[in-house]
Parts: C-alpha cells; sequence; structure tokens
C-alpha cells in the first residue's frame, strides 16, 4: 500500500531551510551590526528560531509515531554527516588562497563546520525513537542501545576518563539541552496521531498561526531589551517552544487546503543537501562580499534568495551524481 504524500510537512520543511540560511544570514548583523541594523537582523533571525525543532518534529512526526528508523536511516545520516564535512573541507580547501575558512580537524568531538551540529543530535534522536520500541527488539539490540546511551554517550565518562589522563569527551555525548530535543521529536509522532476535523482545523489555524506570530515577536522584541545577549533565541527556549508548536499545529490544520507546489516540493526534497551546503557557501558570500555593510532590509532577503539558489542548484548536481540517496 502506498505512503501518503502528507503536503503540509513539504511546506514545513521549505520554511525550515529558509530559515536556517534566515538565521545564518541575519546573525552578521546581529553580532557585527548596531542600532537600526542590529534591530532589522534581530526581526529576521528571532522570527526564525523556529527552524531547527521544525526539523525535529518533522523527523518525530514519522519515528515516534508508526514508523521505527531502519538502519538505512542511521546510515543515510552518517554518510551525509562524512560528506557534507568533506565538502566543507573541499570547499576551504579550494579559497584558502582568498578566504579562510575554519573547518574542525576531530569531528568526534566537534563538527567540521558549525550548521553540522544538527547531524550529530538527529542520530540520537533516532537512536531514541528504536528504544521507545523497546518492546520488539531482541536481546543483542537491547544489548547494543544499552552501550550506546550509557556508554558511548554517557558525559559522566568525561570524568572517569580523566582519572586516566584521557579525553573521550565528544559531540555525541548527551546534554541537557538533547533532552528538549527529543521533546520536540516526540511532540511531533504525537501530533502525527492527532485527527483534526474540519470544525477544528478552522480555529486551530487562527490559534496556530497567531502563535507563532505572537511567540516570534515576543523573542524578538525581548531580545532587543537583553542585546548583545540572546537569550530567547536558544532552540529550546520556552517562546521558540511555543512558536514552533503554534507554526507546525497551524499548517497541519490546514493539510486539506494546501496544494503541492513545484518550488515548495523541490526545496523540500532537497532540503538534507541544501542544509549541508548552505553555510560553507554563505561563508565564501560573507568573506567576500562583506554584506553586513549593507543595509538588512533588502540585504538579508537577497542573500536569502540568492544561498537558496544557489544551494540548491548544488544540491541537484549532488542528487543527479548520487544515484543510491545516500547523502540526498
Amino acid at each position: 500500500m502506498p505512503v501518503k504524500h502528507i503536503v503540509f510537512l513539504d511546506y514545513l520543511r521549505a520554511i525550515a531551510c529558509v530559515m536556517v540560511i534566515t538565521i545564518h544570514v541575519s546573525a552578521n548583523y546581529v553580532v557585527y551590526g548596531k542600532g537600526v541594523y542590529w534591530d532589522i537582523g534581530n526581526f529576521f533571525d528571532g522570527y526564525s528560531r523556529v527552524c531547527v525543532p521544525l526539523f525535529f518534529m518533522i523527523s518525530g512526526y514519522f519515528f515516534f509515531n508508526d514508523k521505527q528508523p531502519q538502519t538505512k536511516h542511521f546510515l543515510k545520516v552518517i554518510y551525509a554527516l562524512l560528506f557534507y564535512s568533506l565538502f566543507a573541507l573541499f570547499v576551504s580547501w579550494v579559497i584558502q588562497f582568498w578566504l579562510k575558512i575554519h573547518v574542525g580537524s576531530n569531528w568526534l568531538q566537534t563538527p567540521a563546520y558549525y550548521h553540522l551540529w544538527y547531524l550529530y543530535r538527529i542520530l540520537l534522536i533516532y537512536a531514541c525513537a528504536v528504544l521507545v520500541c523497546s518492546r520488539q527488539l531482541n536481546g543483542k539490540h537491547l544489548l547494543m542501545m544499552f552501550l550506546v546511551f550509557f556508554i558511548l554517550c554517557n558525559p559522566a565518562l568525561n570524568a572517569i576518563s580523566k582519572l586516566l589522563g584521557l579525553n573521550t569527551k565528544h559531540f555525541l555525548q548527551i546534554d541537557g539541552s538533547f533532552f528538549y530535543f527529543l521533546l520536540y521529536a516526540v511532540f511531533g509522532g504525537i501530533l502525527a496521531r492527532m485527527h483534526i476535523s474540519a470544525k477544528q482545523a478552522k480555529w486551530l489555524q487562527w490559534i496556530g498561526f497567531s502563535g507563532f506570530v505572537v511567540f516570534g515577536g515576543l523573542i524578538v522584541s525581548l531580545t532587543h531589551y537583553t542585546q548583545p545577549a540572546t537569550p530567547f533565541y536558544d532552540y529550546v527556549s520556552p517562546l521558540v517552544a511555543l512558536a514552533v508548536m503554534g507554526l507546525f499545529v497551524g499548517f497541519q490544520a490546514s493539510e486539506a487546503k494546501l496544494k503541492t507546489h513545484p518550488w515548495v516540493s523541490l526545496i523540500s526534497k532537497n532540503s538534507l543537501a541544501i542544509y549541508g551546503v548552505h553555510a560553507p557557501l554563505l561563508s565564501i558570500a560573507f568573506l567576500g562580499l562583506q554584506f553586513q555593510h549593507w543595509h538588512p532590509l533588502y540585504t538579508v532577503p537577497l542573500m536569502v534568495v540568492l544561498i537558496l539558489v544557489c544551494s540548491l542548484a548544488v544540491s541537484l548536481v549532488i542528487k543527479r551524481l548520487d544515484k543510491y540517496g545516500w547523502v540526498s
């Protein structure tokens, strides 16, 4: 039986892609800008903070519902992590004579490039999804899960290893914020099982989208008063959680009215590759153009479109070469 295509998830995936790029473009104004430049950058950045939680909720929609991650899902994330780490390394090597892009050398302790941290976390989210289905697992699988969570991912191991003069800290270890990333995925699974009637859909759309506007606006306005500190930007902060829940529910309630759009589908289908390549491409644009000196009201949208189009073009090339879909 063919799996029903869920249109609203295409929209959310495409929106999350655009928002990730928006955060990284506007960050140049939040970090380096002052006055009105900072405020405009803060507006774009604040409203885009729901992007990463959206990705976790979309994954949870499938894997904390009626579907369990298989070996192929883990391998795809691992292959993507290695490939896009190498991509960042390749980009930095090609342009090293003109521009300097920092790429991490120890990919277990820290991502090769700043945006790739998400792939480490999604691996752990998949492992948690398998653990939730523990009653369906045999003893060998449960032993593997025990070793993963209590040995490999256990930050308490660091204190023990220091006694032996070893450094065992790495990026797959679970910290406090991971619990909330996991909750985003769990809530995505819960919402997947929620039936929305036609009558409920009308007021859930209004509540959801209004919630996103209101709570996103609070992130922007409160950050204005805490600058240069940005505690409300945290992906696990209460306001971000409320904003992303509103946006997700708003689109879910609109499923019956949404139609497949070719550009939305194209971005959604290539979201992994777009996410993987956009940051090195943006670094080239930032270092080469120094666009943080331009007015953000038009520069942020223009740069977002430019990076999105360039990332999509590179993604299509990757997909054409990646015939088995390992990294795209």
